[in-house]
């Protein structure tokens, strides 16, 4: 009997922070080794306060079950789509540099 095939599971860690009316947000993917980052400013989200969006990300990733789903890009360096608690939230991260010190 054949051994079953494992799919890739990924294990990502989102963060995010905010400072001076810049808000950044990060995902690791630990299994891939991959990265994605990217900085947004208040035009990034119309009618949204970056804190406020901050606030929704925090309490998704801070949420058991998390409240944020993270889908794959199709096609290699491409960017990686972020959905905060179903659709309150939407943004993609491009990949960057893989970290190794990004610890879980």
């Amino acid at each position: 009997m054949a051994a079953p095939v494992h799919k890739v599971t990924h294990q990502y860690k989102l963060s995010a922070k905010v400072e001076a009316d810049v808000l950044t947000v990060w995902c690791s993917d630990k299994k891939t080794e991959k990265r994605w980052e990217t900085n947004f400013n208040k035009q990034s989200f119309p009618g949204k306060d970056l804190k406020d969006v901050f606030e929704k990300i925090k309490a998704a990733v801070s949420a058991k079950p998390a409240q944020w789903t993270a889908t794959y890009p199709q096609e290699e360096k491409g960017n990686l789509y972020i959905d905060i608690n179903d659709g309150t939230v939407e943004f993609e991260l491009p990949e960057v540099k893989w970290d190794p010190e990004d610890i879980f």
